[in-house]
């Protein structure tokens, strides 16, 4: 009897056990047909993938495939390739992480179809339609809702911090390239860089046969106009700007650029003209005016600085 006593903690935690993994293993069984929705959530073949559509506040943005391989958005402009990266991504990888409890899908689907992203994923052979929205209780989930289903989930992409709805709510800007000069040496044929208030530091590099030199300067070191030549390969714009431009463009037109930077590639859409401003309301942005279309963006600042060197950057070296 003493001996019982002593061994009952014991028999108590192996019953609880017993008990625990029973449950777990009955639970199991019963969540078959969720683990069967878990696994058709996701696109498999992403690179099937013909175009993406979203609407959302009465606006539309259309990702299309180009026979080329290269994505636009909404037929006008290139998009950017990390982004669609992005979204593919979590397309493939998206997972069922629970069902909405019962006494909450009426109101979920009504905010899904009223508040949601729609978005329409079309494939060679396939069109998959579904809403998602933010989950205000899980920022790192999404309400899910395939399209003729009045059963909405709980989504997540695994180890991706972060809600689609939010990448799926983007607008027409935020999908578009970012890319200001995408000119290689390979494909460069002069850079050209002016300063109106310093025309002595001016300076036009020329393609010349199968190496670059600096027009007009007597002594240069070409490791220099190098690697100054492949930033015109990552420079890229941080915003464009839509909302208020004409007074911006107006404000900056009252003075004259810092600096103007003129490309010419063998590709003609890559032949650019850009017009540098510095801030006139002084709160560190840099400005830009693409002279070719017209548009206004902001540039980083650190990176500028690295594209308006003056021409005696280019001479060697004193040791």
């Amino acid at each position: 009897m003493r001996e019982l006593k002593k061994l009952s903690p014991y028999i108590f935690l192996f019953v609880i056990t017993g008990l625990t993994a029973l449950y777990t293993l009955l639970g199991e069984r019963g969540s078959d047909s969720f683990n069967k929705e878990k696994q058709s959530v996701g696109i498999a073949d992403t690179t099937a993938i013909t175009s993406v559509t979203l609407q959302a506040n009465n606006k539309t943005t259309k990702l299309k495939k180009e026979p080329n391989g290269k994505w636009l958005v909404n037929n006008k402009y290139e998009a950017r390739e990390k982004l669609i990266s992005l979204l593919f991504f979590g397309l493939n990888k998206i997972e069922v992480k629970r069902p909405v409890a019962d006494n909450k899908k009426e109101g979920v689907v009504k905010n899904l179809k009223q508040d949601g992203v729609k978005v329409s994923v079309e494939s060679s052979d396939n069109r998959d339609v579904f809403y998602v929205l933010s989950n205000e209780n899980d920022v790192n989930s999404t309400y899910f809702l395939a399209e003729g289903s009045s059963d909405p989930v709980i989504v997540f992409v695994p180890g991706v911090k972060g809600d689609l709805s939010e990448l799926a709510s983007l607008q027409e800007q935020d999908w578009r390239s970012r890319v200001l000069f995408n000119s290689s040496p390979r494909s460069l044929q002069k850079v050209s860089v002016s300063f109106p208030a310093a025309p002595s530091e001016n300076f036009t590099i020329v393609s010349k046969g199968n190496k670059f030199e600096v027009e007009n300067l007597p002594a240069q070191d070409s490791s220099k106009i190098h690697r100054y030549l492949m930033l015109y390969g990552v420079t890229n714009v941080d915003k464009y700007i839509v909302d208020g431009k004409d007074t911006i463009v107006n404000q900056l037109h009252n003075g004259k650029p810092f600096s103007t930077i003129q490309v010419d590639d063998i590709v003609d859409n890559l032949s650019k003209t850009v017009d540098i401003y510095l801030d006139p309301w002084k709160q560190g942005k840099i400005y830009a005016i693409i002279r070719n279309t017209g548009e206004l963006v902001t540039l980083n600042p650190e990176l500028t600085n690295y594209l308006l060197v003056k021409k005696s950057f280019f001479a060697p070296s004193n040791k």
